[in-house]
């Protein structure tokens, strides 16, 4: 397991949070100006998720168990992660929507928040649910991969990373539309975590920490610069940001100058959780009155109340992640028989009887 790579699912999460929060935050007279920061970019946190993504696809068809590399076995465990925890999320989303933001509700449509066939963010439930449906292509798109050779898998991986670019240099760019949506530059944020991992081993060698923190910091201050917030524009800012921040992870971890602790993995662990309940969380945040609360207290206290309630939320997220969440999921997988693992027989998988653990 890469613990910083969890460290960072979590941080991705926190910062969409932090983002959403950001108007309550200073209703309440917050001043902090490293959080007011965050809060400003914080839907960076979705190109870091997708950068992570790629990493994690090509860890688990090349290095992770055997039946990560049976396609229907892949694709139905990455369908049954999604939906099988979103849809009670989903739930929760919809009473959240009724109590909170009635008025929004005429614009939704429920069939593309159930099936999340729909990147436009009013006609979701969750309106945070329209990366899913990338994440949802980039699944698709990795299963075709353990349908060739292993070792082909780096090569087409860089092919479709250049031809990605070439494309959305190149091609006009209309967003939402389809085609958009297939070809889009959020592709590149994907694929360029998945050359990611096939460097991984050079980054560890011979990754300097001080260059990729200043490559990192130099990519996210042009996203900051010049508010970057169009989809185009995000990946040569915030995207290639990530990307090196990733990698500056990876390098800390295998040198081991800096490794996630305990409370950090299960806090990456608890990250889809944060991320699909956040916007209840903040609206309990708003209609329970805490926020009027620490408003009325004021100063360090409110500064100090605030940050405990991001860890109240985070900790709560752990246990649900831990206790609801995960039972779920491996319940999905025993039900439609996904566990078990593969061999590989030449250039075709067979089934074994073993389950890993």
């Amino acid at each position: 397991m890469y613990r910083n790579i969890q460290l960072l699912r979590a941080a991705g999460a926190l910062l969409v949070f932090l983002h959403h929060v950001r108007e309550h935050y200073a209703n309440i007279g917050g001043t902090n100006p490293v959080l007011k920061g965050f809060m400003d970019f914080g839907y960076a946190g979705v190109d870091l998720f997708f950068v992570i993504s790629g990493f994690i696809m090509m860890h688990l068809i090349t290095d992770g168990p055997e039946h990560e590399r049976v396609p229907w076995k892949f694709l139905g465990r990455r369908l049954v992660r999604i939906y099988f925890w979103y849809w009670p999320c989903l739930l929760l989303g919809y009473v959240q929507l009724l109590l909170a933001e009635p008025g929004r509700l005429a614009q939704v449509s429920v069939l593309d928040s159930i099936f999340l066939t729909s990147i436009t963010p009013d006609r979701l439930i969750i309106f945070v649910s329209w990366s899913l449906s990338y994440e949802l292509l980039f699944y698709a798109a990795t299963s075709l991969l353990l349908f060739v050779r292993a070792t082909w898998v780096p090569r087409i991986v860089t092919a479709a990373l250049t031809l990605q670019i070439a494309y959305t240099v190149i091609a006009p760019y209309q967003e939402g539309t389809f085609l958009a949506f297939l070809v889009s530059p959020f592709n590149i944020e994907f694929l360029m975590g998945c050359q990611l991992f096939f460097w991984r081993r050079a980054v560890a060698r011979y990754g300097h920490e001080v260059l990729l923190l200043a490559l990192a910091a130099f990519f996210i201050w042009l996203g900051v610069r010049f508010a970057i917030t169009s989809t185009l524009m995000r990946v040569p800012s915030f995207g290639l940001g990530a990307l090196f921040i990733v990698a500056l992870a990876l390098r800390l971890e295998a040198r081991g100058r800096f490794v996630a602790g305990r409370a950090l993995v299960a806090a990456g662990e608890a990250s889809y959780t944060l991320y699909l309940t956040h916007l209840a969380f903040i609206s309990v945040f708003v209609f329970a009155d805490i926020g009027a609360w620490l408003a009325r207290i004021g100063g360090l206290g409110r500064e100090i109340g605030f940050l405990a309630f991001v860890l109240a939320m985070v900790w709560l997220c752990i246990i649900v992640n831990r206790h609801v969440e995960m039972p779920l999921v491996r319940w999905g997988h025993r039900l439609f028989r996904l566990n078990g693992s593969t061999r590989r027989t030449g250039n075709s998988l067979a089934t074994r009887a073993t389950i890993p653990p």
